[in-house]
């Protein structure tokens, strides 16, 4: 199966057995999942998020409402603590609020373990989510009996003072507990499968794409690290934000690849390319997606083009003949690996020193980036993409990949830089709807030496009118 193929593929009919969780007596409750639900249309009080906090013995809901943020979810964990106890284990998801420093933090004061939903499989949290969609359902029958469904509804309503807090879980609870565990294990595992795994073998993931989170395809394929439980494996991701992620076994296949697949596998080298890290969580596996999905493009791997073609012109029945170039000896090794490389690769460098190759270089460029001329610009190798907002920066990035890939052309990830608010471009910093010259060059016209000569006088000036556009009168200025 080719790679397109394999990553359309519809998702498999294999369903690994389920794993329930162990009932519990203590006293006090022991663990508790957690989850957030919204955002929903806001309330009179400015509520857009719900917490959900539900006790795993007693299977009590506690639903606080909130903001969205890793203090207010801290603070109502607090709260929480103090009317009914500390639990020992919380299970949420891989929420950024869930995942924040604030939280780890209290968490480890408290003596409470963080336990993790494999990443695109909510159904680890199911007693959570299935209160999440019951909880959306009474939503819903109150904002159509109110008319608005901007009512304020008060955390009393769903806590201990119509709903009192169930007596400690005994052996009788326990009992019932398990045999209704066990019975929807029974029924779930009727139409499961065993799938296994083992270390180093290639596997295809099923995840969201980053347009729209409800379409999703395979990605990969990414290298099994370890069996972390008998339902989740450890992948190894190069290239992406994260080097190693857990999978939940339901959301893997085997990655069967052809012979030439294998081999191009076992030869390529992760792709990192620099992105921005300013960007926010959501932003950043945006370009990832890109990167991956353009793996070919960003390669050390010199490209191929038949777009256009350089001719070297030389006089009828003349022989050309020239000697080499004098090379110092420290590079002679550094140019026996590259002609070493070039003849593996079965292709000749177009050196700029050669006459005339920049313009052609340069006429190559502006033939392939004609059609993006408004948010593409090139000066030889030198392309900066630009654009007024994260979704037409990610568009426009996905165009002229797509036009270097249609040209053979590849783009070495080491110089690529990514999601930059503001980038180093010929010599003036360009962002923020700005142009401005860069500080170490202005430093360099400054600190640079008084000229005493006619000669060091020109180069003076040739060094000064780089930035002719940022200095007031700079003709009347540079005048004898």
């Amino acid at each position: 199966m080719c790679a397109s193929s394999a990553r359309h593929a519809p998702p498999t009919d294999v369903t690994a057995i389920s794993s329930p969780q162990p009932a519990d007596t203590a006293a006090h409750h022991r663990g508790a999942g957690m989850d957030l639900a919204g955002p929903l249309p806001k309330s009179v009080c400015g509520h857009e998020h719900i917490l959900v906090i539900v006790d795993y013995t007693t299977q009590y809901p506690e639903v606080p409402l909130g903001k969205a943020t890793a203090k207010a979810i801290a603070q109502e964990l607090f709260l929480l603590a103090s009317r009914v106890g500390i639990s020992k284990e919380i299970l949420t998801d891989q929420g950024t609020p869930f995942m924040s420093r604030l939280i780890a933090d209290m968490c480890r004061l408290l003596v409470v373990k963080q336990l993790r939903t494999s990443v695109y499989h909510p159904q680890t949290d199911g007693l959570v989510e299935r209160f999440n969609q019951t909880l959306k359902q009474m939503l819903r029958r109150v904002a159509a009996e109110d008319g608005t469904g901007t009512r304020c509804c008060p955390t009393s309503s769903l806590a201990s003072e119509k709903f009192p807090r169930p007596p400690p879980a005994s052996l009788l609870v326990r009992e019932h507990l398990c045999k209704a565990q066990q019975a929807q294990q029974r029924h779930y595992n009727q139409a499961a499968q065993l799938q296994e795994f083992q270390p180093g073998e290639r596997v295809m993931v099923l995840v969201p794409t980053a347009a729209c989170k409800f379409l999703a395809t395979w990605q990969g394929p990414y290298s099994v690290m370890e069996r972390v439980r008998p339902v989740n494996y450890r992948l190894s991701q190069p290239g992406r934000r994260r080097e190693s992620q857990l999978h939940h076994v339901n959301l893997l296949k085997r990655w069967v690849g052809t012979r030439d697949q294998l081999a191009a596998l076992a030869n390529s080298n992760p792709v990192v390319v620099d992105i921005n890290s300013q960007l926010v969580a959501g932003q950043k596996a945006e370009p990832q997606h890109l990167i991956g999905q353009f793996s070919d493009v960003f390669s050390t791997r010199p490209g191929q083009t038949n777009v256009i073609e350089h001719d070297i012109k030389t006089p009828p029945g003349v022989v050309v003949r020239q000697h080499p170039y004098r090379v110092p000896e420290a590079r002679w090794m550094a140019i026996e690996h590259e002609i070493q490389d070039m003849l593996k690769l079965g292709v000749i460098e177009l050196p700029f020193v050669l006459h005339g190759t920049p313009a052609t270089f340069q006429l190559l460029m502006d033939i392939l980036l004609r059609p993006h001329q408004t948010f593409a610009a090139t000066y030889l190798d030198e392309v900066v993409v630009h654009s007024e907002t994260w979704e037409d920066h990610l568009t426009c990035l996905r165009r002229v990949l797509m036009e270097l890939r249609r040209a053979g052309l590849t783009a070495n990830p080491r110089k690529c830089h990514l999601a930059l608010l503001e980038a180093k471009y010929l010599g003036f910093t360009v962002g923020r709807g700005l142009v401005r010259p860069q500080p170490a060059k202005v430093e360099a016209v400054r600190d640079a030496p008084r000229p005493t000569t006619k000669s060091q006088v020109r180069d003076f000036l040739g060094l000064a009118r780089y930035y002719r556009c940022f200095i007031p009168n700079f003709s009347s200025i540079a005048s004898p």
